[in-house]
């Protein structure tokens, strides 16, 4: 394609993936994150008008997260989703719950998407299925402390990265090897956070404060090696589709 046969949004959008791919924190980088939120917010508008014209809005449980979140140059240079990045510009995703009848209020206590199945199940009236990860709480739609940690992890060929979270403190382990500031933002392969006070997780604190978390990140790392193995290849289409999302280097 010659520049002649550029329209103007696709020379926008080809300075805005240069911008990405240099590193450079740009106002044209920032902006195609906001086009994405405000397309995603139009979709969700629409089906909300559709469950409305089709007289089923008043009986619709309707449950809005995400995968991930972005960074966007919060923190030594770091933009996207870098797999061993866990801090809460990635971790922190929004959770929104619509259902007939629930009040409106903000919950403030920590949540992780994998008691999701619980949350459903409060919502529709059922009994909690048999999942892997609980909660240990009465309800989810509660202010009351969870009685288990938020774990979040990441496995891959360099290594393993676990994240625990309540509402007090915040605990990262790296066991990632070869080490590197990518993975390492503040050359730790051990982080506390005091998660109460310091949302934006920019004072490291004593990893004494978090003892037990730390015992219970030991308990969990594996090694790649002990991973089950699938055997067989994506097609070269589907390696840079993969690529191109960020879960792929």
């Amino acid at each position: 394609m010659t520049h002649q046969q550029c329209t103007s949004q696709e020379r926008t959008n080809l300075l805005r993936d240069a911008d990405r791919v240099a590193g450079i924190d740009s106002d044209r980088y920032r902006q195609l994150y906001d086009d994405g939120l405000r397309y995603v917010d139009k979709q969700i508008e629409n089906f909300v008008n559709q469950l409305k014209s089709s007289g089923m809005w008043d009986e619709t449980v309707l449950l809005i997260t995400a995968d991930h979140g972005e960074a966007l140059f919060d923190r030594k240079g770091m933009y996207g989703h870098p797999r061993h990045h866990h801090y809460d510009e990635l971790l922190h995703v929004p959770l929104l719950v619509r259902a007939p009848d629930l009040p409106s209020q903000r919950i403030q206590s920590s949540f992780s998407l994998a008691w999701i199945h619980e949350l459903f199940a409060e919502l529709i009236s059922k009994p909690i299925g048999d999942f892997p990860s609980t909660s240990g709480s009465n309800s989810c739609l509660s202010d009351d402390p969870a009685e288990e940690p938020v774990i979040s992890d990441t496995v891959d060929e360099n290594g393993h990265t676990i994240t625990l979270r309540d509402d007090t403190w915040k605990y990262i382990r790296h066991n990632v090897s070869p080490p590197q500031d990518f993975w390492y933002p503040f050359g730790d392969n051990e982080q506390a956070y005091r998660y109460i006070t310091d949302q934006g997780e920019r004072n490291l604190a004593d990893i004494s404060n978090v003892k037990e978390m730390s015992t219970a990140a030991e308990s969990y790392l594996i090694s790649p090696e002990d991973l089950p193995k699938l055997e067989g290849e994506f097609s070269r289409d589907m390696e840079e589709q993969l690529e191109d999302l960020g879960y792929k280097m």
